[in-house]
């Protein structure tokens, strides 16, 4: 019975607030990935996360005024998370990928809004 749940407006599943408004980013998780950054649902993500990933480079750890700047950048891209949709598999997915020479990108939409965002550096 601990795990069950009936006649709630909104529910907690896999780190995010199920409602009928939507799927929203659980708040709580998002305070914790202040500290800890492991994330694929944001956009241009790869990129944000470029110039910190290259501090874990042999001896390239140098905290700067300019990594600060991106550091608080990345918080706050993380921060805005706001509402994803949930699939409709009634409905066509579209996906745009992006390649290049630094990274790879890719976003997964239906009718034009994002359902989720991959991205790596090369």
């Amino acid at each position: 019975m601990k795990k069950c749940s009936f006649g709630q407006s909104s529910i907690e599943y896999l780190g995010h607030i199920i409602s009928e408004e939507g799927v929203a980013a659980d708040t709580s998780k998002i305070e914790a990935v202040k500290t800890v950054i492991n994330l694929s649902i944001l956009r241009n993500y790869g990129k944000l996360a470029k110039p910190l990933t290259d501090l874990l480079m042999k001896d390239s750890f140098i905290w700067t005024k300019d990594t600060t700047t991106d550091f608080e950048g990345l918080t706050a891209a993380l921060m805005e998370i706001s509402m994803l949709v949930v699939p409709n598999f009634n409905k066509q997915f579209v996906t745009e990928i992006d390649a290049s020479s630094m990274g790879l990108g890719d976003v997964l939409m239906q009718e034009g809004i994002p359902l989720a965002f991959w991205s790596r550096g090369l």
